[in-house]
């Protein structure tokens, strides 16, 4: 395997979620937001140092680094939401 086979068409990958939300429903009906509806974004790449020669038998280092884009959130909580996880225990 020659070096930067772990790099190339294997790496980076990206990742995109739109309309994530976290919310509550109340009564069978009423959909109540925690987190209003936003979108995600993220790229996986891979960092790597080898010591000589290169070659994969003589990885040194792997890295991951993750970059993320995230639209502003928006968090809301009402006592309506909240009460039933304050009654349960």
């Amino acid at each position: 395997m020659a070096v930067g086979d772990i790099v190339g068409e294997k790496l980076p990958w990206t990742f995109r979620l739109t309309n994530c939300s976290i919310y509550s429903i109340h009564d069978s009906q009423f959909l109540w937001n925690l987190v209003k509806p936003m979108s995600i974004g993220a790229t996986l790449a891979v960092i790597t140092k080898y010591q000589m020669p290169p070659s994969m038998e003589s990885l040194a280092h792997l890295g991951l680094c993750i970059h993320t884009d995230l639209d502003n959130i928006r968090i809301l909580c009402s006592s309506r939401q909240v009460g039933p996880i304050c009654s349960s225990s």
